[in-house]
């Protein structure tokens, strides 16, 4: 007997007042994040990519740029969505010039990617991110979280 389960936890979810949308990458593929960016096109969203990742194929309306220019992402944007493994997110707040008690000028989404060794069954703990009232679960709760709700 097979037993398929997926997908599992929350996806990312764009505002319907957003037409700036910044797609941030902290990974080593800005892969995740695209369907986002699919779907931004569709509604007509100006979309930047921020990734230091070679890509091809993309399409054309999906402006690239350096991680380097993260602070103009933070300008622009009126909504941001994130994709950075758990190891990271201590890092955040210095990769986006930040300060320990700036704020984001807009709402963010960050996509955590961590291993989740019991297939979403929340029993392992394993993929706990630190948020601003104790733990989640990736597995459970995310992996996308609103960015303001974690501890980083």
């Amino acid at each position: 007997m097979l037993a398929l389960r997926g997908p599992l936890g929350q996806g990312f979810s764009l505002p319907e007042s957003a037409r700036r949308l910044a797609l941030i990458s902290l990974a080593e593929t800005p892969a995740r994040l695209l369907p986002l960016a699919s779907q931004a096109i569709k509604g007509q969203l100006a979309i930047a990519l921020f990734t230091d990742a070679h890509m091809t194929g993309l399409p054309t309306a999906l402006e690239i740029q350096p991680l380097s220019a993260l602070s103009e992402a933070l300008l622009w944007a009126d909504f941001i969505a994130l994709e950075l493994p758990l190891g990271s997110l201590p890092e955040l707040r210095p990769r986006l010039g930040l300060s320990a008690t700036d704020r984001l000028p807009c709402p963010a989404q960050v996509l955590i990617t961590t291993p989740m060794p019991c297939t979403g069954m929340a029993e392992c703990g394993a993929c706990a991110v630190p948020a601003q009232r104790g733990w989640k679960l990736a597995c459970r709760d995310g992996p996308v979280f609103n960015l303001n709700e974690l501890s980083w």
